[in-house]
């Protein structure tokens, strides 16, 4: 067992963990940092890696997987905290229009 599996054993269970698992490495795909770590590599796996990556900011995500910020290429940090602010400027957007229509729904139920 390596010293990464000895620390690691587990799935990474904290944001801090997972951006220390991180340093070091470049992009790493989720199915290899489950992999690493011995989590079982699947959807419910993954999207709780996702989740941990949203609550670090020394994480950066995209499409190669995650990345340490430390061990970003120029830009490349800049380029996820742009694509993080467009992705939730859609998602605000998408919210206000659901409520818009919820709201009508319940004015023509009640007319």
């Amino acid at each position: 067992m390596s010293a990464q599996q000895d620390l690691f054993g587990r799935a990474v269970e904290t944001p801090q963990a997972l951006a220390e698992f991180l340093r070091g490495r470049g992009w790493v795909l989720a199915r290899r940092v489950l992999e690493s770590t011995g989590a079982r590599v699947c959807e419910g796996e993954k999207r709780r890696l996702r989740a941990l990556a949203e609550r670090a900011p020394d994480v950066l995500c995209g499409q190669r997987g995650y990345c340490h910020v430390d061990d970003a290429a120029p830009g490349e940090a800049e380029h996820c905290a742009n694509f993080l602010v467009s992705q939730g400027k859609k998602m605000i957007a998408r919210g206000l229009a659901v409520r818009r229509r919820a709201r009508q729904a319940a004015e023509e139920a009640a007319a």
